[in-house]
């Protein structure tokens, strides 16, 4: 319930802005955010997870909206 999580999402196509939001705890060590995919297509999600006292960890992966 203490971990800090930070979401980015951005689309590899020109003019397309990365987005960013902070997930918040929600019960038992699920966390959630809200994220605006604004077109379809090939997303890169980052999500960042960081406990007190402890590095960083981070996962890449490709969600694709539709």
């Amino acid at each position: 319930a203490n971990a800090t999580i930070n979401v980015a999402f951005a689309m590899s196509m020109p003019g397309m802005a990365p987005g960013q939001a902070a997930a918040k705890h929600v019960k038992d060590g699920v966390y959630e955010a809200k994220i605006n995919l604004a077109m379809a297509g090939a997303w890169e999600i980052t999500v960042s997870v960081q406990q007190p006292g402890q590095k960083p960890v981070q996962e890449k992966f490709t969600v694709n909206a539709q």
